[in-house]
């Protein structure tokens, strides 16, 4: 065996053994050599390295079987975290996560956003000082990953399309002259969707659709957003429900982006969406007519999505923080009454990540990539 196939081979070694225990979150060495078919020595010396480069510890020992204690090893879920920002026309969220994906930090902050040098500046005042408080080693950050409302060229160097924030063009070098790593830009809705599979992995096959003030949604096949055309997922908020319907942001009229946003909500009940909900679930019969057309315009879209896409629904976004199973068994109601199939079987699924799915799943891509590459 010459040099270059044995480290080749200690590298692979050693992503068996990473990549079990990341799977399995907690395992002895007995456990791991049984499930990669690796050698106990080889697992050992194995396991000495990822404890040397702060990726594993040690666990809780099992209980004897009359022997030696087995000793457990995890993974370090904080050995490396990933930074991701949402940005909306009003606001600015950003999260950090850990190996698991999960929550570790996360904030918001009231900035409207402005194509020009001194909102990027401010914006990377708050990102950093996020960053700053949690006092994580600089090393372990591996990268941030900013989600805009807009869509993103291939090679996810240029917004190329964003009538909400006006940021047509807008190049991925603004931010990295911002932060002292590596910064990579998402479709919002798209980050959010993989955010979502990543929690849910047996929707790999779904259609995720953001209940944002802004509607969108997505659709996801084989665990990766489904590109269309080269610049760009299925944009669904722009499919038309009616010939007549209100004035869209893209200049066209009756896109069910008119009809489905949680903007509708609010200009039509005069209503902040909170309170919106408040006086439905209550019982106030304004807000029922409002919500009675809201579900019935939503439902003719999933509808119309699953005529063509036989996939499961996760609901996302803004307005899943605010509706009650109630709601959702409407919705349902109103989904399967729509079909021409009285027998037509969906699952109907709730987000579990809400509004930050977008932030979170940017962040989601330099994990993922970390992971693989271990």
């Amino acid at each position: 065996m010459n040099i270059h196939s044995s480290i080749d081979l200690k590298r692979l070694n050693l992503q068996k053994v990473y990549h079990f225990l990341y799977n399995a979150r907690s395992s002895a060495k007995l456990d791991i050599s049984q499930g990669t078919g690796l050698s106990i020595p080889t697992i050992a010396s194995n396991i000495i390295e990822l404890e040397r480069r702060g990726l594993i510890r040690e666990g809780h020992e099992f209980k004897s079987t009359g022997g030696r204690r087995a000793q457990s090893y995890s993974i370090c879920e904080t050995a490396r975290i990933a930074i991701g920002a949402e940005i909306l026309k009003e606001e600015v969220k950003v999260v950090a996560i850990d190996l698991y994906g999960n929550i570790v930090e996360d904030s918001r902050k009231e900035i409207p956003f402005v194509n020009s040098p001194s909102y990027f500046a401010e914006f990377g005042r708050f990102v950093n000082t996020f960053i700053d408080k949690m006092a994580f080693p600089k090393g372990s950050i591996l990268g941030i990953g900013v989600a805009l409302q807009g869509l993103v060229s291939e090679d996810g160097q240029t917004v190329v399309y964003s009538e909400i924030l006006k940021a047509g063009g807008l190049r991925l070098k603004t931010f990295r002259k911002l932060f002292d790593f590596e910064c990579r830009m998402f479709h919002d809705t798209g980050s959010a969707a993989l955010a979502e599979i990543w929690s849910l992995p047996e929707k790999q096959n779904s259609v995720y659709i953001a209940l944002n003030r802004y509607f969108g949604g997505e659709l996801v096949l084989n665990g990766e957003v489904r590109r269309i055309q080269k610049l760009s997922s299925p944009t669904i908020e722009h499919m038309k429900i009616s010939s007549d319907g209100p004035l869209c942001y893209c200049g066209k009229r009756g896109c069910a982006e008119t009809f489905c946003g949680a903007n509708r909500l609010s200009e039509q009940s005069g209503l902040a969406i909170r309170e919106f909900f408040e006086k439905l679930h209550s019982g106030d019969d304004r807000c029922i007519e409002i919500w009675k057309e809201y579900v019935h315009n939503l439902a003719i879209v999933i509808n119309n999505i699953h005529m063509v896409v036989n996939c499961d629904v996760i609901l996302g976004g803004y307005l899943n923080l605010f509706m009650s199973e109630d709601d959702l068994r409407m919705l349902d109601a109103s989904v399967k009454e729509e079909s021409f199939n009285n027998g037509v079987t969906y699952s109907l699924k709730r987000s579990f990540l809400g509004d930050k799915a977008p932030a979170i799943g940017a962040a989601l891509d330099f994990i993922d990539e970390f992971i693989y590459e271990q």
